[in-house]
Protein backbone atom coordinates (compact mmCIF):
# COMPACT_ATOMS: atom_id res chain seq x y z
CA UNK A 1 0.00 0.00 0.00
CA UNK A 2 1.46 3.41 -0.73
CA UNK A 3 2.78 5.59 1.76
CA UNK A 4 1.49 8.97 2.19
CA UNK A 5 4.42 11.09 0.97
CA UNK A 6 3.75 9.23 -2.44
CA UNK A 7 0.18 11.06 -2.60
CA UNK A 8 -0.48 15.12 -3.62
CA UNK A 9 -3.45 16.83 -3.48
CA UNK A 10 -4.08 18.99 -6.73
CA UNK A 11 -4.49 22.35 -6.26
CA UNK A 12 -7.08 22.75 -9.25
CA UNK A 13 -9.66 19.38 -8.42
CA UNK A 14 -8.58 18.95 -5.17
CA UNK A 15 -8.06 15.61 -5.32
CA UNK A 16 -5.78 13.95 -3.30
CA UNK A 17 -3.66 11.63 -5.67
CA UNK A 18 -0.56 9.56 -6.11
CA UNK A 19 2.51 11.33 -7.04
CA UNK A 20 2.66 9.22 -10.57
CA UNK A 21 -0.42 10.90 -11.93
CA UNK A 22 1.94 14.63 -11.52
CA UNK A 23 4.56 15.88 -13.87
CA UNK A 24 7.92 16.50 -12.34
CA UNK A 25 9.77 19.57 -12.37
CA UNK A 26 13.48 19.49 -11.31
CA UNK A 27 12.83 17.56 -7.72
CA UNK A 28 9.43 19.15 -7.25
CA UNK A 29 6.32 17.92 -8.18
CA UNK A 30 3.99 20.06 -10.01
CA UNK A 31 0.67 21.66 -8.46
CA UNK A 32 -1.81 20.32 -11.03
CA UNK A 33 -2.43 16.41 -11.63
CA UNK A 34 -1.61 15.15 -15.45
CA UNK A 35 -5.63 15.46 -15.84
CA UNK A 36 -6.24 18.61 -15.21
CA UNK A 37 -3.07 19.86 -17.46
CA UNK A 38 -4.74 18.27 -20.14
CA UNK A 39 -8.02 19.56 -19.45
CA UNK A 40 -6.46 23.04 -19.63
CA UNK A 41 -4.51 22.53 -22.98
CA UNK A 42 -7.51 21.10 -24.49
CA UNK A 43 -9.55 24.34 -23.55
CA UNK A 44 -6.59 26.24 -24.55
CA UNK A 45 -6.99 24.36 -28.26
CA UNK A 46 -10.56 25.13 -28.50
CA UNK A 47 -10.50 28.62 -27.94
CA UNK A 48 -7.78 28.97 -30.66
CA UNK A 49 -10.45 27.33 -33.31
CA UNK A 50 -12.11 30.48 -35.07
CA UNK A 51 -15.05 29.95 -37.80
CA UNK A 52 -14.16 30.06 -41.50
CA UNK A 53 -16.16 32.77 -43.31
CA UNK A 54 -18.39 31.84 -46.05
CA UNK A 55 -16.43 33.85 -48.98
CA UNK A 56 -12.83 35.16 -49.16
CA UNK A 57 -10.48 37.51 -51.96
CA UNK A 58 -8.54 35.29 -53.56
CA UNK A 59 -4.68 36.50 -53.35
CA UNK A 60 -3.91 36.32 -56.61
CA UNK A 61 -6.90 36.68 -59.05
CA UNK A 62 -8.50 39.44 -56.63
CA UNK A 63 -12.05 37.71 -56.94
CA UNK A 64 -14.06 37.36 -53.56
CA UNK A 65 -14.97 33.41 -54.07
CA UNK A 66 -16.63 30.41 -52.21
CA UNK A 67 -14.32 29.48 -48.84
CA UNK A 68 -14.74 25.79 -50.24
CA UNK A 69 -12.99 27.74 -53.59
CA UNK A 70 -9.39 27.74 -50.86
CA UNK A 71 -7.77 24.99 -49.41
CA UNK A 72 -7.83 24.98 -45.40
CA UNK A 73 -4.82 26.12 -44.03
CA UNK A 74 -5.09 25.87 -39.79
CA UNK A 75 -1.76 28.42 -39.01
CA UNK A 76 -3.67 31.23 -40.55
CA UNK A 77 -6.19 33.20 -38.43
CA UNK A 78 -9.56 32.65 -41.15
CA UNK A 79 -8.19 28.70 -41.37
CA UNK A 80 -7.95 29.41 -45.07
CA UNK A 81 -5.26 29.25 -47.58
CA UNK A 82 -4.54 33.20 -49.47
CA UNK A 83 -4.85 31.75 -52.71
CA UNK A 84 -8.11 30.13 -54.13
CA UNK A 85 -7.83 26.14 -55.29
CA UNK A 86 -7.87 27.22 -59.39
CA UNK A 87 -4.82 29.55 -58.70
CA UNK A 88 -2.74 27.50 -56.45
CA UNK A 89 -2.68 24.95 -58.71
CA UNK A 90 -1.61 27.02 -61.68
CA UNK A 91 0.78 28.21 -59.27
CA UNK A 92 1.87 25.01 -58.49
CA UNK A 93 2.53 23.77 -62.26
CA UNK A 94 4.38 26.77 -63.02
CA UNK A 95 7.00 26.54 -60.21
CA UNK A 96 6.67 22.54 -61.30
CA UNK A 97 8.26 23.68 -64.94
CA UNK A 98 10.88 25.90 -63.19
CA UNK A 99 11.93 23.29 -60.79
CA UNK A 100 12.43 20.27 -64.12
CA UNK A 101 14.34 23.79 -66.55
CA UNK A 102 16.82 23.75 -63.33
CA UNK A 103 16.95 20.37 -63.07
CA UNK A 104 17.54 19.72 -66.86
CA UNK A 105 20.25 22.49 -66.46
CA UNK A 106 21.88 21.05 -63.31
CA UNK A 107 21.97 17.75 -64.46
CA UNK A 108 23.68 18.66 -67.81
CA UNK A 109 26.22 21.11 -65.99
CA UNK A 110 27.08 18.03 -63.55
CA UNK A 111 27.70 15.71 -66.28
CA UNK A 112 29.70 17.65 -68.30
CA UNK A 113 32.11 19.08 -65.29
CA UNK A 114 32.54 15.16 -64.10
CA UNK A 115 33.58 14.44 -68.06
CA UNK A 116 36.03 17.94 -67.73
CA UNK A 117 37.28 16.78 -64.08
CA UNK A 118 38.09 13.02 -65.96
CA UNK A 119 39.98 14.37 -68.95
CA UNK A 120 42.19 16.96 -66.65
CA UNK A 121 42.14 14.45 -64.06
CA UNK A 122 42.95 10.20 -66.22
CA UNK A 123 45.76 9.58 -63.95
CA UNK A 124 44.67 10.26 -60.58
CA UNK A 125 41.48 8.23 -61.96
CA UNK A 126 43.68 5.82 -62.67
CA UNK A 127 45.47 6.37 -59.06
CA UNK A 128 42.21 6.02 -57.01
CA UNK A 129 40.97 2.89 -59.42
CA UNK A 130 44.46 1.14 -58.68
CA UNK A 131 44.17 2.13 -54.85
CA UNK A 132 40.85 0.69 -54.60
CA UNK A 133 41.49 -2.10 -56.57
CA UNK A 134 44.70 -2.91 -54.32
CA UNK A 135 42.33 -2.61 -51.02
CA UNK A 136 40.06 -5.01 -52.52
CA UNK A 137 42.50 -7.50 -53.38
CA UNK A 138 44.51 -7.34 -49.90
CA UNK A 139 40.86 -7.44 -48.23
CA UNK A 140 40.45 -11.08 -49.88
CA UNK A 141 41.73 -14.18 -48.13
CA UNK A 142 43.26 -17.30 -50.30
CA UNK A 143 40.37 -19.48 -49.27
CA UNK A 144 37.82 -17.48 -50.66
CA UNK A 145 36.51 -18.87 -53.99
CA UNK A 146 36.86 -16.28 -56.52
CA UNK A 147 33.98 -17.90 -58.41
CA UNK A 148 31.31 -17.34 -56.08
CA UNK A 149 32.67 -13.42 -55.85
CA UNK A 150 31.98 -12.92 -59.64
CA UNK A 151 28.70 -15.24 -59.56
CA UNK A 152 27.08 -12.45 -56.94
CA UNK A 153 28.45 -9.26 -58.94
CA UNK A 154 27.36 -10.87 -62.76
CA UNK A 155 23.84 -11.57 -60.79
CA UNK A 156 23.65 -7.99 -59.52
CA UNK A 157 20.13 -6.97 -60.29
CA UNK A 158 19.68 -3.60 -62.38
CA UNK A 159 19.38 -0.87 -60.71
CA UNK A 160 21.65 -1.79 -57.85
CA UNK A 161 25.30 -2.10 -56.65
CA UNK A 162 27.27 -4.62 -54.37
CA UNK A 163 28.18 -3.32 -51.54
CA UNK A 164 30.49 -4.69 -48.72
CA UNK A 165 28.18 -4.99 -45.47
CA UNK A 166 31.46 -4.50 -43.36
CA UNK A 167 33.48 -1.87 -45.24
CA UNK A 168 36.65 -2.89 -46.65
CA UNK A 169 38.13 0.63 -45.78
CA UNK A 170 36.79 2.12 -42.50
CA UNK A 171 38.02 3.74 -38.92
CA UNK A 172 36.33 1.03 -37.01
CA UNK A 173 36.71 -2.39 -38.95
CA UNK A 174 37.67 -3.40 -41.95
CA UNK A 175 35.91 -6.16 -43.13
CA UNK A 176 36.77 -9.27 -46.25
CA UNK A 177 36.08 -9.10 -50.00
CA UNK A 178 34.09 -12.47 -49.53
CA UNK A 179 30.91 -13.75 -50.56
CA UNK A 180 29.00 -13.35 -47.35
CA UNK A 181 30.45 -9.81 -46.99
CA UNK A 182 28.00 -8.39 -49.83
CA UNK A 183 25.09 -7.23 -50.49
CA UNK A 184 22.77 -5.38 -52.77
CA UNK A 185 21.67 -2.30 -52.34
CA UNK A 186 20.60 0.58 -54.46
CA UNK A 187 22.62 3.64 -55.25
CA UNK A 188 21.08 5.89 -53.38
CA UNK A 189 21.34 3.38 -50.18
CA UNK A 190 24.60 2.96 -50.82
CA UNK A 191 25.71 6.89 -51.48
CA UNK A 192 24.04 6.79 -48.28
CA UNK A 193 25.62 4.14 -46.64
CA UNK A 194 29.22 4.95 -47.60
CA UNK A 195 31.75 2.90 -45.52
CA UNK A 196 29.50 3.03 -42.15
CA UNK A 197 29.22 -0.22 -40.61
CA UNK A 198 25.16 -0.07 -40.20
Amino acid sequence: MPEMHDKRTCSNCKQTKHTSFFYKRGNRFRSHCIDCIADKRIQKISTLKVSTPQSKICGKCGIDKCSSDFHKNSTVKDGLASLCKKCKSEYDASVSHIKDESRKKHSSNSKKYRREWYESNKLLKRFYTAKRRSLIKNATPVWQDAKSIRDIYMNCPSGYEVDHIVPIVSDIVCGLHVSNNLQYLTRAENIKKGNKLV
